[in-house]
C-alpha cells in the first residue's frame, strides 16, 4: 500500500469524524492530554534545571591580574592649564573642502535622450538625369 498525501489523510479524518462523531471526540481528547504531559515534562525538567543550578554554592571566579594604573601624583605637582598651554601648540583648524553643487535635474526622463534626428528625405535625382 502506497503512503497517503496530507490531503488524503485529511479527508479520511473527517470522513471518520463524520461518521463517528463521539471516537474523533476521544480521540482529540487523547491528543490534547499527551501534549500536555509532554508540557509538563518539559517545564519540569527547565525547573529542576534551574534548581540545581541556584543550589550550587557560588566559586568565586578567578579573576585576571590587572594591569597597573597610573601613578597617582600629588596635588601640588599635577600640571595646571597654564603649564599645558606653554607645552601644546595648537594646530590651524582645518576647513572642510567645498561641497560640489549637485547636477541639474532634468524636469522629465525624456530630457535625458539624445535629441531627435530629422526625418529622412527623397533624394532628387541630379539634374540631367531622367527616370
Amino acid at each position: 500500500m502506497t503512503d497517503k498525501s496530507p490531503l488524503d489523510k485529511v479527508q479520511d479524518a473527517v470522513r471518520d469524524a463524520l461518521a463517528d462523531p463521539s471516537a474523533a471526540a476521544v480521540k482529540a481528547a487523547e491528543q490534547a492530554r499527551g501534549v500536555v504531559a509532554l508540557g509538563f515534562l518539559a517545564v519540569g525538567q527547565a525547573a529542576q534545571s534551574v534548581g540545581e543550578r541556584l543550589m550550587r554554592s557560588p566559586a568565586p571566579a578567578p579573576t585576571p591580574p590587572s594591569a597597573p594604573g597610573p601613578a597617582i601624583t600629588p596635588r601640588e605637582q599635577q600640571p595646571t592649564p597654564a603649564d599645558v598651554a606653554k607645552v601644546a601648540k595648537k594646530a590651524p583648524a582645518k576647513k572642510a573642502p567645498a561641497k560640489k553643487a549637485p547636477p541639474k535635474k532634468s524636469a522629465t526622463p525624456s530630457a535625458k535622450l539624445p535629441p531627435k534626428k530629422a526625418p529622412a528625405t527623397k533624394a532628387t535625382p541630379p539634374a540631367g538625369s531622367e527616370a
